[in-house]
């Protein structure tokens, strides 16, 4: 879990200031990793796979627009619910020395904010002196 809190600065437009309330809320992330341990020729191999689920409970974003003839607030809702799977693998060389990967997905579940589906990859080397 984790707590999310942003504070944003008014805005000068010409003609208007623009006050933006981020809302304040928790987000919950509930998941299972599997993973497992091959020995090969080379070191250590380590695939492995996950699946998550997250839940945001945010509540409402504000803009306020404040002209010299009046002020109009637009309100959009922030929490969303979302899926995320990955496979990925870590091969060991050495105690000081691995290399890492992992493909996934993220997806919309629902909520009043829509999650953009993406594919996510990473690739890396982890030395250690």
């Amino acid at each position: 879990m984790a707590y999310q809190h942003n504070s944003i600065d008014d805005l000068m437009l010409s003609g208007a200031r623009v006050q933006q309330e981020a809302a304040s809320g928790w987000i919950a992330r509930l998941g299972v990793r599997v993973k497992g341990d091959l020995a090969i020729g080379s070191g250590l191999l380590q695939p492995y796979g996950r699946v998550n689920v997250y839940r945001s409970n945010t509540g409402d974003d504000i803009a306020t627009f404040i002209g010299p003839t009046g002020t109009t607030a637009i309100s959009s809702g922030s929490d969303y619910s979302a899926g995320e799977t990955a496979v990925g693998m870590t091969l060991t060389l050495t105690p000081e020395v691995s290399f890492y990967g992992e493909a996934g997905y993220l997806w919309n579940i629902g909520g009043d904010a829509r999650v953009k589906s993406s594919m996510e990859a990473s690739l890396g080397i982890k030395v250690r002196w």
